[in-house]
């Protein structure tokens, strides 16, 4: 951790916290699962093909499978006319070779019959009884896609690495594929802490409702995650330890507020006493500053600010990655690059993640600053598309100035 006074005495600078929690994030054990349940999950393995495909030379329009050989004076003046021996629709097996003057009806995706080796649209094409007539020539290879053009046995089809979406679980079935080698999904546990909190629904006379709760359950959920709720523990160590140790099967326990230097705030003291290694303490970020990050053996810890804006950002920032990292997905998470709209001034030793709506300008997309951006402010989020990020070192930037944003 840093060291020195004031503002970052004991503060971990930004790129130095999520490189350790990072590396401490390593991926999951592996399960086979069947494709209709691999969305959005990492492949733990290269999947390498062992077929074509397509697997046989195939048309792709509605027209007529031809050798070129028979058109090639095939004009305006002087059309060819050829006998239509077979009608060939996708799924089918050709059954006759074409011999010279023969060609065949052909349906997207037929496989071309033995010698043909061009298709010719059918709007091309006057047909005469069981003929067909043709004013002009082809070339080889016209609308025909060739076995093995798109993979071939031994390509890699998808990465080991690479999220599962439709896209890749399709190609997969295309290749023979019934089940992929995935990571486990993490199996994490959330709790909320403070006296003032009520639990969702209800509304007692200064309480506050556990919200955070409710938004890192969901946001858990759409990264895949299989979620436990441990509710709201009062201020108090023996409740708070309680939560944890019933949480001992959990690969993650995120819990927010309890996380500062107030005479209540009780996580820190709590891991401790769990044996815990406590790795960041404060992080040098707005907002966002207070965040605990601990260890134990087969489980990491994220103690998240209370408040509802630095929870939320800080389990983008720090959380997400850790929850990809163990699911084993390999590629970064995507940022947006857009310019300042207006002047913006931040303390120069923080990284700041400030709220932003994206306008679009020409050809720039515009980062526009959300008025609110104070932490308890759950309205700024509410519009925003994403967090840009804002660099330490630099106190003032100006209109203008590129930025990446972080999607939300």
């Amino acid at each position: 951790m840093a060291a020195g006074r004031g503002i970052l005495d004991d503060v971990t600078p930004y790129p130095s916290a999520l490189q350790a929690i990072l590396a401490n994030a390593q991926p999951l054990p592996t399960e086979r699962a069947p494709l209709e349940l691999a969305i959005g999950r990492a492949l733990a393995t290269d999947a390498v093909s062992r077929v074509l495909l397509p697997a046989v030379d195939n048309s792709a329009m509605d027209g007529y499978a031809v050798r070129s050989e028979d058109l090639k004076n095939a004009s305006e003046s002087k059309p060819v006319t050829l006998k239509i021996v077979e009608r060939i629709t996708a799924g089918d097996s050709p059954q006759s070779t074409l011999n010279t003057g023969q060609v065949a009806r052909i349906m997207t995706g037929g496989a071309l019959p033995p010698s043909a080796d061009a298709v010719v649209m059918q709007e091309d094409v006057e047909v005469q009884g069981s003929s067909a007539v043709f004013r002009e020539s082809v070339d080889a290879g016209d609308y025909v896609r060739r076995a093995g053009e798109d993979i071939r046995p031994g390509d890699v089809a998808v990465r080991a690495g690479e999220s599962l979406g439709a896209s890749e679980l399709a190609l997969l079935a295309s290749i023979g594929e019934t089940h992929v080698s995935v990571h486990r999904r993490p199996r994490v546990a959330i709790l909320a802490t403070g006296d003032e909190l009520a639990e969702l629904g209800s509304h007692a006379p200064g309480k506050l409702v556990d919200s955070n709760s409710l938004a890192l359950t969901l946001r858990l959920r759409e990264l895949g995650c299989d979620v436990t709720a441990l509710g709201v523990a009062r201020d108090e160590p023996e409740a708070i330890r309680a939560r944890f140790e019933a949480a001992a099967g959990a690969d993650v326990i995120v819990s927010s507020a309890g996380v500062s230097v107030g005479e209540k705030d009780f996580v820190k003291p709590v891991l401790q006493a769990l044996g815990a290694k406590t790795l960041i303490e404060r992080v040098a970020i707005r907002p966002g500053k207070p965040l605990v990050f601990a260890t134990r053996p087969g489980q990491l810890y994220f103690g998240l600010p209370g408040n509802p804006v630095s929870s939320r950002v800080t389990f983008e920032v720090f959380v997400r990655p850790a929850i990809r990292a163990l699911m084993g997905l390999t590629e970064p998470i995507p940022t947006i690059p857009a310019v300042l709209k207006t002047d913006f001034k931040k303390l120069a030793e923080l990284t700041f993640f400030t709220r932003v709506r994206l306008e679009r300008d020409g050809a720039r997309l515009l980062a526009v600053p959300m008025p609110k951006q104070g932490s308890n402010y759950l309205t700024s989020l509410v519009g925003s598309d994403g967090l840009a990020i804002l660099p330490a070192g630099v106190a003032e930037l100006a209109a203008g100035t590129p930025v990446e944003v972080m999607p939300l």
